[in-house]
């Protein structure tokens, strides 16, 4: 997890610009009597309480990090409208495990921020000297804490995997060099052609030449 987690600030702070692979806008008629006009769908899962369709979306890519952003706005019965607007940053490798959100509402000359993702603030010097191109990023860079659950769970499991087959070979390689000086392959005391360690007393198997990976203890 600890290194899924700093692989995912990597990228959240060194990624270039992400380049735009997605901009969608609907071109609305006249509003229904209550509501939304028909527009397209958001790029990411919004509360329920708002529209279920977006105005606009952007959606753009790099690697090890999304960017999105979409709008959207409703009418209530006395003809005023409430505008919705989500930020979101995704990073993570190889899936994105972890997302940055703001989430804003306004009202006539009121903005309302409705939910703003667990985060830990970059300040401006420190964002321009760590991004690699702060001019051009689309959103303030954060360093996110909120996780996506199913990639932070598949990246962990592939990230412990491939550091306990890391320990494992290094583990297997000692025992085998250990066997091939004739040294106890738990303590690499040097034994000569004894069966049994007389440092740490391990029994060696009866026939290391077939396995000599394996000792058993005494």
């Amino acid at each position: 997890m600890i290194i899924n987690v700093l692989l995912a600030w990597m990228f959240a702070l060194r990624a270039t610009p992400p380049s735009l692979t997605e901009e969608r806008t609907s071109t609305y008629g006249q509003p229904r009597s209550v509501g939304t006009p028909s527009g397209i769908e958001w790029p990411m899962d919004v509360p329920a309480d708002w529209p279920q369709e977006a105005l606009a979306t952007v959606v753009g890519d790099v690697q090890g990090l999304n960017w999105m952003s979409a709008d959207s706005f409703r009418i209530d019965p006395n003809w005023e409208m409430t505008k919705y607007k989500i930020v979101e940053i995704q990073c993570g490798w190889p899936m994105r495990s972890l997302r940055w959100r703001h989430l804003l509402m306004s009202r006539g000359d009121e903005n309302d921020i409705v939910k703003v993702s667990p985060e830990f603030p970059i300040p401006t010097a420190a964002e321009s000297i760590l991004g690699s191109s702060t001019d051009g990023f689309p959103s303030r860079r954060h360093l996110p804490l909120e996780p996506i659950w199913a990639g932070f769970f598949v990246n962990s499991i592939l990230f412990g995997l491939f550091a306990w087959l890391v320990l494992r070979l290094r583990h297997t390689l000692r025992r085998w060099l250990r066997h091939r000086s004739k040294q106890c392959l738990e303590c690499g005391y040097p034994i000569g052609i004894r069966d049994r360690c007389t440092e740490c007393g391990v029994m060696l198997h009866a026939n290391p030449a077939v396995n000599p990976v394996v000792a058993d203890r005494a």
